[in-house]
């Protein structure tokens, strides 16, 4: 029995990860490897074998086109850009106490 057959994880699927975790550019078709979290460009429809990953040998399933990968892409940056924070509004420092004791009083008594 080969290895692929043993794999019994479901297969990573484009279409359920977030767009900024997969690249369908027509030239290049990669996707972020959950255990991990660097890039892989699968081969064979797999995630290849890198280092000691327990995601290594995968599947992955690209079941979006490049254009329905820019749409949600683009959606996704939308909603970001709406979710920054405002222009932090500085106020100035709070007024330094006097000190207790002067260094001329504790000479004039010691």
């Amino acid at each position: 029995m080969s290895r692929d057959t043993r794999d019994q994880r479901p297969p990573l699927r484009a279409s359920e990860l977030a767009p900024s975790q997969v690249m369908l550019y027509p030239e290049v078709r990669a996707v972020v490897c959950p255990g991990c979290g660097r890039w892989q460009v699968p081969s064979h429809g797999r995630i290849r074998r890198h280092g000691a990953c327990p995601q290594r040998g995968r599947a992955v399933w690209f079941d979006l086109t490049t254009a329905e990968w820019l749409a949600s892409l683009r959606i996704a940056l939308r909603e970001a850009a709406s979710r920054r924070g405002s222009r932090v509004h500085r106020v100035g420092h709070p007024p330094v106490p006097p000190p207790l004791h002067s260094r001329r009083s504790r000479g004039a008594q010691g």
